[in-house]
């Protein structure tokens, strides 16, 4: 395997990574994570695409509806969601109209977080020509993307140092996520006084996050119910606060 054919493997690795951990996280009630990776989604599209995106709050008001990520320069706008389903595609092109955005932005992408399903949206193809009603093209093919389809488009790239950029910000990304995640052991006992060591387990967790807080801003705690993730947490953000 040469060095193109191996990153793209990679490549395609992460983006695999990425689905499913919204999937994950979404399913246990955690949508923190989809705001997070707006964050990510700027900058993969824009080295996927050339676009100059920027997130909308930065320029627009506060959750204005429809847009997540904007490209003035190129008159792009993006919806990041990962929900799949019609009511929210549908919602999104109705809000898109309804604050006249066609006005500035000829293109929106709506990017999937999970998983595109096009036999749904094969059932709208009329509500959506009729709520866009010809201010701008809309066809799910191109304008609805998820990370299986980017995959399918980068490994179409011939530029190496494209694709090489692509999984260079790949791999920072998901080894910030890891070297920020802390994993609790689940025989792990932070409370019980029968052990005789809580309290160094205690101490030995907050030295570990308090060194994770040295190179990021993000922890990630986890671990099974009950185990003391909130206790340790507190303790944690005790110490940030006396810095």
């Amino acid at each position: 395997m040469d060095r193109r054919q191996l990153m793209l493997s990679e490549i395609d690795n992460y983006l695999v990574e990425f689905t499913g951990h919204i999937k994950q996280q979404n399913a246990a009630g955690k949508y923190d994570i989809n705001k997070l990776a707006e964050n990510r989604a700027v900058g993969l599209l824009n080295l996927i695409y050339g676009y100059k995106l920027e997130n909308a709050n930065n320029i627009l008001q506060n959750n204005f509806p429809a847009v997540d990520l904007v490209d003035a320069h190129n008159g792009v706008v993006i919806q990041v969601t990962a929900t799949s389903g019609t009511d929210k595609f549908i919602y999104t092109l109705e809000k898109f109209m309804e604050n006249k955005l066609y006005n500035t932005y000829n293109q929106l992408i709506i990017y999937i977080l999970t998983d595109k399903q096009d036999s749904i949206y094969k059932s709208t193809v009329e509500k959506i020509q009729k709520i866009l009603d010809g201010k701008i093209s809309f066809d799910f093919k191109t304008n609805v993307i998820d990370n299986k389809g980017l995959g399918a488009i980068i490994n179409g790239f011939i530029n190496i140092k494209q694709i090489g950029s692509i999984h260079k910000f790949l791999e920072n990304e998901f080894k910030a996520v890891k070297d920020s995640k802390i994993e609790l052991p689940q025989d792990l006992n932070l409370f019980s006084s029968n052990t005789g060591n809580d309290f160094i387990e205690r101490t030995s967790l907050i030295e570990e996050i308090n060194a994770k807080f040295q190179r990021s801003n993000i922890v990630l705690l986890h671990g099974i119910s009950g185990i003391g993730k909130t206790a340790i947490a507190k303790s944690v953000l005790g110490n940030l606060k006396s810095w």
